[in-house]
């Protein structure tokens, strides 16, 4: 899904910044707790262009906080 993600955007001149690493232990890219995902998304502009693309919905509540103050 990122892949398709980040091809979509190019398409139209857009580069896709990921916010966080993919952790290689874990071998997944996923937010996987509500402080990775607050800690996550105090380190972007709260107005910076964001996208949340989400493949499993188990993990859409890590990211609420974080998204709070987000006008991107």
């Amino acid at each position: 899904m990122e892949q398709r993600v980040i091809s979509a955007f190019a398409n139209v001149g857009v580069t896709v910044t990921r916010a966080h690493p993919y952790a290689p232990k874990l071998k997944h890219g996923f937010i996987w707790s509500q402080r990775m995902g607050m800690d996550v998304f105090k380190n972007i502009h709260p107005d910076a262009p964001l996208i949340v693309a989400e493949a499993v919905w188990q993990y859409s509540h890590h990211a609420l906080a974080g998204l709070r103050d987000q006008t991107g």
